[in-house]
């Protein structure tokens, strides 16, 4: 056979396998947006104040993709097949969910009547660590998908940015149609039960497809068989790993602390929470979305990554505080010429708070979007590693999210109030784009600029 018959056909298979991973992480993340406003909604009724039920669905899920991240990130160096290890993280979260959806009410409101023998605050924590230990488990399994299936890929002819930006934006598209989905169809229609029944079908049905995905070309430990790792390798490109898993952690705890904002704020001017915990939520994933295309799209070799770092960071602070003067504004800019050309109900569940996400958080999480797949481009140094440096990263931006809404919701809004509390955070991150300024000498800085 003509070698390039033989390589004509290998770069096919090695594109229906990209395809087949890419519709995974897009189940992957459909399904995690269908269990978070699910959780949420449950949350808010058993729990009583939204803000609160907010706090612990946030907490529960990033603590335990937080954990999982660092995981099964090292898991994807062993000897056990990836595949294996894919369908073990989906049916891991289908029955987790399932088996805690049905715990979950007899186990709260059983510690609820121990309140009259002992204090009301120790059992309010006890619920809260209960709960949040039910949404960690599943989380658990969900975040190592994205790790595992960078690693199925890496003895691929893709760059690490290809990998890493397409991945990461089939999983968030897929987050962004199940959090719209979820939020005003599936729970509107068919309830909570049977949501979460037919995300839990799909994570099953994912993972007894999974054993037979053809997985052709050289085998993940054919170190042999690796092509050269083709992320950034410039050394005047290259920044500290600690650096950059600071970084990372920094947008995790931005992003997640202005979500509880946005809660609270939009709270204030729009009626229905639960929409906009849906919307806000969908808004945030869209944004990811969006910044891992244009990056998967616009990064290159030649890109100077240290300076795209450091120009997102100083851009998401410059955008979270615009989003600031369109708060303060909300009200003469959008609710009141909307609100008096169409429909009370429609506006203000749809419209509004649909208009408010797209010119607040919908900047801010694009440029987080665009951070999280250059990071973990930048921090990659081996192909061979990719799956791991993945892990890392993931483990970091999450431990960041899991301290943001936490921070956001009991430290900030009580200390300095929801206004200051976005300034706060805008200063968190110029002072990180000064940390990445730093590391290189007076001659290279304004080169930044």
């Amino acid at each position: 056979m003509h070698p390039s018959t033989t390589t004509s056909k290998e770069t096919g298979k090695e594109q229906h396998l990209f395809l087949m991973l890419t519709a995974i992480l897009f189940l992957a993340g459909f399904t995690t947006l269908l269990y978070e406003v699910t959780w949420f909604r449950m949350m808010s009724r058993m729990l009583g104040a939204t803000i609160r039920a907010s706090v612990v669905v946030l907490a529960g899920f990033m603590t335990g993709m937080g954990i999982g991240a660092g995981y099964w990130g090292n898991r994807t160096m062993g000897k056990q097949p990836i595949k294996t290890q894919l369908t073990v993280l989906f049916s891991g979260a289908a029955i987790s969910n399932l088996v805690f959806y049905f715990l979950h009410k007899p186990v709260i409101l059983n510690l609820y009547t121990f309140s009259s023998a002992t204090s009301l605050g120790f059992i309010n924590v006890a619920v809260m660590i209960v709960a949040i230990v039910f949404l960690a488990v599943p989380a658990f399994f969900i975040r190592g998908i994205l790790p595992l299936s960078s690693a199925l890929m890496r003895h691929r002819g893709l760059t690490d940015s290809k990998i890493t930006g397409q991945l990461y934006a089939a999983e968030t598209f897929g987050s962004v149609a199940g959090g719209l989905i979820s939020g005003f169809i599936l729970l509107g229609m068919l309830g909570q039960q049977l949501t979460f029944i037919i995300a839990a079908s799909i994570n099953l049905l994912t993972a007894f497809v999974l054993p037979g995905l053809k997985e052709q070309g050289a085998s993940p430990d054919d170190d042999s068989a690796m092509q050269p790792s083709l992320n950034i390798t410039l050394k005047n490109n290259t920044l500290h790993p600690a650096l950059l898993l600071s970084a990372t952690f920094v947008f995790g705890f931005s992003v997640m602390a202005l979500q509880v904002l946005w809660i609270r704020i939009f709270k204030i001017y729009f009626t229905n929470t639960s929409y906009s915990f849906a919307l806000i939520a969908s808004v945030v994933v869209m944004g990811l979305f969006a910044g891992s295309t244009i990056f998967t799209r616009t990064f290159s070799t030649r890109t100077a990554g240290s300076r795209s770092l450091f120009r997102v960071l100083i851009f998401t602070a410059l955008t979270t505080l615009a989003g600031l003067i369109i708060v303060m504004r909300l009200p003469q800019m959008i609710i009141f010429p909307i609100a008096s050309g169409s429909t009370a109900y429609f506006s203000r569940i749809i419209v509004l708070p649909l208009i408010a996400s797209l010119l607040i958080v919908f900047p801010v999480t694009l440029l987080s979007g665009y951070a999280f797949p250059l990071i973990c481009t930048l921090y990659n140094q081996s192909r061979k590693r990719i799956g791991q440096s993945v892990g890392h990263v993931l483990f970091w931006n999450t431990l960041g999210s899991v301290a943001g809404p936490v921070f956001a919701a009991y430290i900030l809004i009580p200390l300095i109030g929801q206004a200051w509390s976005l300034v706060a955070i805008s200063s968190v991150l110029i002072f990180m784009g000064w940390r990445v300024v730093k590391t290189y000498s007076r001659s290279k800085i304004y080169s930044l600029m």
